[in-house]
């Protein structure tokens, strides 16, 4: 479910926009891409037709995404539902300065033509909107996997039945605070990524590094929306920052769990946990390390 904006240039206009012309219009918000297992990462090369993130840095909830396709003189607009109050805000203040700069009085909200004074209007209706659907979303359980602005998010169940009989507007208050939470800590993201060896062995990896705060899964998995592989082992590379930056070894991914006490270790979601390895814990996994 998501709402989309095409912003098109007058055809009496014909500037070709640089990444600089959009980033200066949008000024005052953080922007990336998303990778394959929908984390986000640095921007960098060529943007034409390419999907980015934008996102307000001080209230972080899933953001939006950008698309200029230069040859149709377009900007899309893209806001998945359910989101925040502060993410619809950003969307149409965003849309907002993206006309200004592109010229245009008038643009395209899901098959509807809009003028920029029928925005107020617009967001007031999608704020109620976005309060139904959350509030439809929590008590069908339909949560699961919510695409944040920096990750996914795989949504707690204690916190789905901490909002489940708040009104719809605490339950988005809720959510937004919830989502900023989250995603408003210094952490690495750890995501899988697969290797074909001895031919045809497919083996899947993980990697944590000593002393970087790092979000870990239960359970390995391949990312979310990803091919289904058939991945005969998973292992996690153990690396130091001793010196130069280094890789102590690896290490199966269950054996990693034997050896360490993960029980009291803080939760970053339903399905992931937040680990700090240190020296001695590394030294406690040493003997186990494996050949690859």
């Amino acid at each position: 479910m998501s709402l989309d904006i095409h912003l098109k240039q007058t055809k009496l206009i014909k500037k070709k926009f640089t990444f600089a012309d959009i980033t200066n219009a949008l000024h005052g918000y953080a922007y990336g891409i998303s990778d394959v297992g929908f984390i986000l990462s640095d921007f960098e090369g060529e943007f034409e037709d390419t999907y980015i993130i934008f996102y307000d840095p001080k209230k972080i909830g899933r953001g939006f995404s950008l698309q200029y396709i230069s040859s149709e003189r377009t900007i899309n607009l893209n806001l998945n539902v359910p989101c925040t109050y502060h993410d619809i805000e950003d969307f149409y203040e965003c849309t907002k300065r993206l006309c200004k700069m592109m010229g245009i009085q008038k643009f395209d909200h899901d098959g509807e033509t809009l003028t920029l004074e029928d925005i107020p209007e617009k967001v007031n209706y999608t704020m109620n909107w976005v309060g139904n659907v959350l509030d439809s979303f929590v008590k069908d359980k339909k949560f699961g996997y919510t695409f944040g602005a920096l990750y996914p998010l795989h949504v707690e169940e204690n916190f789905i039945q901490s909002i489940i009989d708040l009104d719809e507007e605490n339950k988005v208050i809720a959510f937004e605070e919830y989502l900023h939470e989250k995603q408003n800590q210094d952490l690495y993201y750890a995501k899988a990524k697969v290797y074909k060896i001895d031919n045809d062995k497919l083996v899947g990896f993980f990697t944590l590094s000593e002393g970087v705060d790092s979000i870990f899964p239960d359970e390995p998995a391949l990312p979310i929306m990803s091919d289904d592989l058939d991945i005969n082992d998973w292992y996690i590379g153990i690396v130091s920052f001793a010196g130069e930056p280094h890789l102590e070894g690896h290490i199966l991914f269950n054996t990693l769990k034997e050896v360490l006490d993960l029980s009291n270790l803080p939760r970053f979601d339903e399905s992931h946990f937040i680990i700090t390895l240190d020296r001695k814990q590394i030294e406690q996994l040493r003997p186990y390390f494996v050949e690859i």
